[in-house]
């Protein structure tokens, strides 16, 4: 349990920090990103140029591959435990799809994903964190830093400092 409450600290002040700098600062960086282009979205006119598209994110054991139709969140989201996946809509039978989650992908941290959700919520950006190997959702929770500081200015300083 203690283990659980460790990460929900590093996975809060991580996505924090994210999100007060840099969108992808702190996250380890993908290998490579591919966007593939599938045409234009049904939902919006042809003049408005939405469109289609998958997103793979490489990293060295596996591949994030998110599918967007332009409406708000993404239609699915996988991890796939391969850095050579192919970047197409059909799924491998070992890939982990998941439906229930409707945002985005935001970034990896030591074998752990993260979800942004697809919209904000009483000032707070709710996210979920996914185990790479098993696919699992770890836990949920909402980054509240940003609204904290615009609306009402506070200055933020780490909950946590290295050494203390």
């Amino acid at each position: 349990m203690r283990v659980i409450g460790l990460l929900l600290i590093m996975a809060s002040a991580l996505y924090a920090q994210a999100d007060r700098t840099n969108r992808d600062e702190g996250f380890d960086k993908p290998l490579k990103k591919t966007v593939v282009d599938l045409g234009p979205s049904p939902f919006y006119m042809p003049s408005q140029h939405v469109r289609n598209k998958l997103t793979c994110y490489r990293h060295p054991t596996f591949t994030v591959k998110e599918y967007d139709e332009g409406e708000k969140g993404a239609e699915w989201l996988s991890i796939v435990p391969s850095a050579q996946a192919a970047c197409t809509l059909r799924h491998r039978e070992d890939e982990k799809v998941n439906t229930e989650w409707s945002g985005y992908f935001r970034g990896v941290k030591s074998g752990f994903v993260f979800f942004d959700a697809a919209d904000g919520m009483d000032g707070g950006l709710p996210f979920a964190v996914f185990d790479v190997k098993t696919g699992r959702k770890l836990f949920p929770d909402s980054c509240l830093l940003d609204y904290y500081q615009k609306v009402l200015h506070i200055n933020s300083e780490p909950a946590f400092a290295a050494g203390n």
